[in-house]
């Protein structure tokens, strides 16, 4: 009797397994395109890659870090808040691989796989017919997309759990919601996105959501559901109250709208970078909204089972003016620009008579097996062109990794152990922390790190990279130069000056010229390094 339980068990298993593996292939051929794109290249895409897999080295050789005095001028020097603390614990398992390179490349393509995988997922829960051609115009999508994807940074951990959040939204899984968001606030600070999915959500479907709902309490629970899970996150945290300090930093303070990652972008190279998709969003966006209002059938499309594509609608155009207004939002319009067409393709082919028909009319011939070749083939030859463009991105900044990377090996072999570098680009501490944890440094991550540990500090900070003295936002009269070297020796405890571009801060570097006390110890490849003599 045990035998044949054991067979039935067994069996179920098989057929549960043959039914989804489609899902295992996404996940292996996602992963696979992924790391092959990311061993093309020698070092790792932007900055704060570095970090990262860095952080998960010494996390796994020192356990949790409740100190930072690499970032020595900044609020984590005492109190580090690790706001990506789940990404870079999971990144631990790789650094095994021996090369921490190596642990990069293989983490991040298997959070891009991860990503990828949960996205087909979201086509199959909504018994889409054809979701293996959606997850190829998901991939074809951007090359920029999938640049950012390959930074070392919760970007695809974070577009994941969105995607889980919005599945378990629409699908009424309060529970799965709440997990989703708990886990957010342990990955990315984007987990402020999801009370604002839920609120469009209740917006989008408050009429056909009534019709069902008997009190406000159950109207109202997603939203209460996802505010539990990220209060449970903040407060169930190996960094409270700490974190709770560094979200006050990002509150106040100045605004930092200079840093690139800020700035908008102009609408043509949001086109430029993917048309295939925002034309298909155009034309199914069309499709569904204004041919019903030509037939003055507007509420056959407002039902309560076309919600998740009214939701992924609002929610990627949103997304794509926020682009326009900020380029970091390209990472999360595109992935909903993607569902959307998805979910609205797929409404129009089986619901618009003219669309189905035109569709229906070549499916019984060997001219619709042809248009899906070629559609998988067109979409095949995007995606492969796109992971190229991926490689050559990567490469463009190998030049400016080497030269970082031979100065922070120079310091590391010709300075005491914890001397502090006065760094005067914040942007550069990823790449020294991660080639030299021998020194400290006196900023990155953000500015407003500093801001908050001194406001004083902060504008001595701004100014005097800009050969300058005054340690307010603005002064009538700077003081004099001969106070820069009292004020970088004593009040930033710096024993060095690192700068990674020397014709980019000529007033610096002129004072550093002509103040003896400065002495210029390392010169090449537009980086220099002075010493601060007693």
């Amino acid at each position: 009797m045990s035998w044949e339980l054991f067979i039935s068990w067994f069996t179920s298993i098989m057929n549960k397994l043959k039914k989804n593996l489609d899902i295992a292939a996404v996940f292996f051929i996602s992963f696979a395109a992924f790391f092959i794109t990311q061993l093309s290249v020698e070092y790792l895409a932007g900055n704060d890659s570095f970090l990262y897999i860095k952080l998960a080295e010494i996390t796994s050789d020192q356990g949790l870090l409740k100190e930072f005095p690499w970032l020595n001028a900044t609020i984590m020097r005492e109190n580090f808040t690790g706001l990506h603390f789940l990404f870079y614990t999971a990144l631990i398992p790789f650094t095994y691989l021996g090369s921490l390179f190596l642990a990069a490349k293989a983490g991040i393509s298997f959070f891009f796989a991860l990503m990828n995988t949960v996205f087909y997922f979201l086509l199959k829960r909504f018994n889409l017919k054809y979701p293996f051609l959606w997850w190829l115009l998901f991939l074809a999508a951007s090359p920029m997309f999938l640049y950012r994807m390959s930074f070392i940074k919760p970007f695809a951990l974070s577009i994941a759990l969105i995607f889980l959040a919005f599945y378990a939204l629409v699908k009424n899984k309060n529970l799965l919601l709440l997990t989703v968001s708990f886990l957010l606030v342990w990955s990315h600070p984007s987990f402020m996105l999801i009370p604002a999915i839920v609120f469009l959500y209740l917006i989008i479907g408050i009429s056909p959501l009534l019709r069902g709902v008997r009190s406000v309490f159950l109207f109202f629970q997603p939203l209460i559901y996802s505010f539990i899970g990220i209060i449970l996150g903040l407060i169930i945290n190996p960094f409270f109250p700490n974190n709770l300090n560094i979200f006050n930093a990002y509150s106040g303070g100045p605004s930092f709208y200079s840093i690139a990652e800020w700035q908008p972008i102009d609408p043509a190279k949001i086109i430029g970078d993917a048309p295939i998709l925002i034309f298909l969003f155009a034309f199914f966006a069309c499709c569904y909204f204004v041919v019903p209002l030509l037939k003055n059938n507007f509420a056959s499309i407002y039902k309560k089972e076309n919600i998740p594509i009214l939701l992924s609608f609002v929610i990627a155009f949103i997304m794509l003016i926020s682009t326009a207004m900020c380029n970091r939002f390209i990472d999360y319009y595109i992935p909903f620009m993607v569902l959307f067409v998805a979910l609205a393709g797929e409404y129009c082919l089986r619901n618009y008579r003219w669309f189905h028909s035109s569709v229906r009319a070549v499916e019984p011939t060997k001219t619709a097996f042809i248009i899906f070749l070629s559609v998988t083939i067109l979409l095949t030859a995007t995606a492969i062109n796109n992971f190229h463009s991926v490689s050559q991105m990567t490469n463009n900044s190998t030049a400016a990794t080497i030269k970082i990377k031979n100065a922070a090996e120079w310091l590391e072999k010709n300075t005491p152990a914890d001397s502090v570098v006065f760094n005067a680009n914040w942007g550069d501490f990823p790449k020294l922390f991660f080639y030299n944890i021998h020194n400290y440094y006196v900023a990155g991550l953000d500015p407003k790190f500093i801001y908050q540990e001194s406001p004083q500090k902060y504008w001595l900070y701004e100014h005097i990279i800009k050969g300058e003295i005054c340690d307010q936002k603005t002064c009538a009269i700077p003081e004099s130069s001969d106070k820069m070297y009292t004020i970088i020796k004593y009040q930033f405890n710096a024993d060095y000056i690192f700068i990674s571009n020397v014709s980019g801060y000529p007033e610096l570097t002129n004072i550093l010229k002509l103040d003896r006390r400065f002495e210029k110890v390392y010169e090449k490849d537009e980086v220099g390094i002075w010493k601060l003599g007693k």
